[in-house]
């Protein structure tokens, strides 16, 4: 994809709004997690725990 893509141009918008819906930021909520709890606490798997982590990580919004 180009950077005029639509997901590159709201690549941040599209990430926060798969975490709400999948329930990745209700978990971040109760304090520092891993992919693990994630997955225990939603119904993602473990790929898309990570992938979700690894993404908020890349965007600012963890550590």
């Amino acid at each position: 994809m180009g950077s005029d893509s639509l997901y590159d141009k709201h690549l941040e918008v599209f990430l926060l709004w798969a975490c709400r819906e999948t329930g990745v930021t209700a978990a971040l909520l109760d304090g520092p997690t891993d992919a693990t709890t994630i997955v225990k606490e939603t119904e993602v798997t473990e790929r898309a725990a990570t992938a979700a982590l690894d993404a908020l990580v890349d965007e600012g919004y963890a550590t």
